[in-house]
This record gives C-alpha cells, structure tokens and sequence, in this order.
C-alpha cells in the first residue's frame, strides 16, 4: 500500500521533505534527499528522535500533498543545496557591486519591455532583484 508521509525536523521546526512509501521502500519526492536515511524497509524509524513524521494519505490526490511538493520544492541532496546557496551569494555580491550606470542600464531594458528574468541573467544578479528595484523605481517619493 501507498503512503504519503510527511518528516518534520524538530529542532528546526520545519518540514524537511515529502516521501512516498511503497512496498517497503521510501521514496522522497520532495526536499531533502537525506531523509530517506530514517526509513527502515519503508517504515520510519526515529533513531535520533530529531524527526517526527506525519501521515498525509494514501492518495496523491490528497491537498497537503500537492502543498508540500510545491512548499518543499524538488528531491536535493547537500551538494545541490550547498551549490544552490553559492549562486544566490554570488548573486547578491553582484548586486551590491552595481553602479548608478548599471541601475539606469536596468531602468531602461525594463522600459523597453524586456523581462525581468532576461534582465536578472544579463546584471548577473537575482530575479528577485530586479522585481524589488522595478517596484521601489514605480513608487512616488
């Protein structure tokens, strides 16, 4: 049988990732990779007692699924992650690195209709970025 189970990380008072259990095996489907660690032969098993586990179901239809897939984002392992976290520190070096020549560069391919996403690959900073400086630029003073 199917089940949907939810780990929780307690010291961190957090969701840490979504598996699916099947015939006695765990499958993550969403967050950490190392979650599958605590499932023995499909079942969970809290040897360190920092994990707790919560069951959603037994059918992907169910809403928190769907909930938590989209909240824990896709199945990483520490690598990833640590690979991940290197380019949004790089980005936000970019970004405090930028010039009044390089804001009204940004200012202008904004006006000029092109995308925030385009725009965030061509400064080398975030997306997140550009979507801030475009709505404090809008703002009157």
């Amino acid at each position: 049988m199917r089940e949907y189970i939810l780990v929780k990380d307690y010291v961190k008072n957090r969701p840490v990732a979504l598996v699916r259990s099947e015939y006695g095996r765990a499958t993550v489907i969403a967050g950490e990779k190392s979650a599958e660690k605590v499932f023995i032969d499909g079942e969970p098993h809290n040897l360190n007692r920092n994990y707790g586990f919560t069951l959603l179901g037994h059918s992907s239809c169910h809403p928190d699924i769907g909930y938590y897939i989209d909240t824990l984002g896709p199945v990483m392992d520490k690598d990833e992650k640590w690979k991940r976290a290197e380019e949004r520190a790089a980005k936000a070096k970019a970004a405090k690195k930028l010039s009044e020549d390089d804001l009204e560069r940004i200012a202008e391919m904004l006006s000029n209709g092109v995308s925030q996403r385009k725009v965030a690959e061509v400064m080398g900073v975030s997306q997140s970025f550009i979507s801030r400086y475009k709505a404090a630029e809008s703002v009157p003073l």
